[in-house]
């Protein structure tokens, strides 16, 4: 019972950091959070149907929930990897102005999607996996790390410690290898620890875009 709450509530805090990184886009005009925020949304559908497998018990109902847990984050995870470059962008790091760092961080994105697709979606298999506390279906055809998140969080690592030898600035990096470590240990740890890793990663990411300065300036054709 008490790792089924936890999730409703990390869902709970996830929504409200969901809110104010729209809040954020809408202020700063850019797409480039509002996609962050997408993976927030991801987060919350997935604690949100953790949550209430004990509730809801094995049947279509919590099957039917569950789709949309893998769907997310095939689709919105790697979308961190741009997020981190529209911040090293909106920082004036030099190399991220250039298409040569859209491309790669673009490259990264599609890549780790791809990845996504075919190992959440197209061979998808969902299994009933009731635990002591959280019940819920798993991808039964799934086998190793999620490379695909992965990926994203060692692209927000990188980013995180750019900002943090640039202006003396560790939350983004901080809570990105946070998650790191979390989702590295994988069941090993304790369902909190999963939680923590990802709140740690969520506001790394809303608070180094709120302490950006500069201005995101899309790319434009030359004249």
């Amino acid at each position: 019972m008490i790792d089924s709450i936890i999730h409703l509530i990390t869902a709970g805090v996830m929504l409200f950091l969901f809110v104010k990184m729209m809040q954020l886009s809408r202020q700063n005009k850019s797409i480039w959070t509002m996609a962050a925020a997408s993976v927030v949304f991801g987060l919350i559908w997935d604690n949100f149907v953790l949550g209430l497998g004990r509730f809801l018990g094995e049947g279509d109902l919590l099957k039917t929930l569950s789709y949309p847990r893998f769907w997310l984050h095939a689709l919105l995870t790697p979308l961190m990897i741009m997020f981190v470059w529209y911040l090293l962008r909106r920082d004036g790091v030099k190399w991220a102005q250039g298409m040569t760092a859209y491309a790669i961080f673009g490259t990264l994105t599609l890549l780790a999607i791809a990845i996504g697709v075919n190992d959440e979606m197209i061979k998808l298999n969902l299994a009933f996996a009731p635990g002591a506390d959280i019940v819920r279906y798993r991808n039964a055809a799934s086998s190793g790390p999620p490379i695909p998140a992965i990926l994203a969080v060692l692209v927000v690592i990188f980013g995180g410690v750019i900002l943090w030898v640039r202006h003396k600035w560790w939350g983004l990096a901080v809570g990105a290898a946070t998650m790191f470590i979390f989702t590295a240990a994988g069941s090993r740890l304790p369902g909190v620890f999963a939680n923590l890793g990802e709140l740690t990663l969520v506001l790394g990411c809303y608070f180094a875009d709120k302490r950006m300065k500069g201005i995101y300036v899309p790319f434009t054709r030359k004249k």
